[in-house]
C-alpha cells in the first residue's frame, strides 16, 4: 500500500478537476468547504498543488476521498492496464528492445507529474 504522500498527486488531479467544473462563487466555495475567502480564490485560479488543511476540506466539500487508501484498486488496475497495453502496442518482441523500454520507464522515476485545473483528466490514448 502506498502512503499518502505518493498518492496526493493523484489526489489532486482529482480535486483540480473539480475545482475546474465548478461554477459557484468564490465566496460560495469559501463558506461551502469552510476555507478562507484567499485560499477558495487561489484554489480555483491555480489548482491544488500540496497537501493542506484547505486542501482537504476541498476535497471533503467535493467527496474526494483523500485517506490513505484514496485511489480505488479500480484506478489502479485501469492505469496498469493503459501502461501495460501502451508497452504492449510499441513493443516490437525482441529482448534488446525490451530492454530499452524497461531504461526509458525507470528513467522517469525522478519525475512527478501534477495536472494542473486547466488540464483534461484521464489516461492519455
Amino acid at each position: 500500500m502506498q502512503n499518502s504522500k505518493s498518492d496526493w498527486p493523484n489526489i489532486c488531479g482529482l480535486l483540480n478537476e473539480e475545482l475546474s467544473k465548478y461554477s459557484g462563487s468564490i465566496v460560495s466555495l469559501s463558506i461551502k468547504a469552510e476555507i478562507d475567502y484567499f485560499s477558495a480564490r487561489r484554489y480555483l485560479n491555480q489548482g491544488a498543488k500540496n497537501r493542506c488543511s484547505s486542501a482537504e476540506k476541498l476535497c471533503d466539500f467535493f467527496k474526494i476521498e483523500h485517506s490513505l487508501s484514496a485511489i480505488s484498486a479500480k484506478s489502479r488496475e485501469e492505469m496498469y492496464s493503459a501502461l501495460a497495453g501502451t508497452i504492449d502496442e510499441v513493443w516490437d518482441g525482441s529482448p534488446s528492445h525490451a530492454d530499452l523500454l524497461i531504461k526509458l520507464v525507470r528513467s522517469t522515476q525522478p519525475f512527478s507529474v501534477r495536472r494542473s485545473a486547466k488540464e483534461p483528466s484521464g489516461l492519455v490514448k
